[in-house]
């Protein structure tokens, strides 16, 4: 969208290097009240793509932060997850249903057509 192509000029000083599947950039932001937003960008050409990183995948505002990290073996509120030769992505957001809950979200880069596919969700309490 307009606005995640805005966002990534202003991010685009800071990225020297690719940091996900080889050649590819995850760019997110903090976005107010807990929310998380972010885009792929593709090192080499320098488009744009979506990232399933949005207020329902990436959103950890809704339970004690203290209880998380005992939890998420001291993961902190990091809420995105990624490795510079994989094509995972992993989000972990808060469970609107259950005030102590944590979802993660497993996705797999398709590149042959540029998009995340969900793998799973897995749900636990805390």
């Amino acid at each position: 969208t307009a606005y995640e192509i805005t966002r990534w000029l202003e991010f685009r000083r800071v990225l020297f290097r690719s940091n996900f599947a080889g050649k590819y950039a995850i760019l997110y932001w903090e976005a107010g009240m807990g929310t998380t937003q972010g885009v792929i960008v593709d090192y080499t050409t320098g488009n744009v793509y979506d990232a399933p990183i949005n207020d329902e995948t990436a959103f950890i505002g809704c339970f004690d932060e203290e209880k998380l990290k005992q939890f998420s073996e001291n993961l902190g509120s990091n809420k995105v997850f990624f490795k510079k030769e994989s094509n995972l992505l992993v989000l972990r957001s808060c469970d609107e249903f259950d005030n102590n809950g944590i979802i993660y979200r497993f996705y797999v880069w398709e590149e042959k057509n540029k998009r995340f596919n969900l793998l799973k969700i897995e749900k636990y309490s805390f």
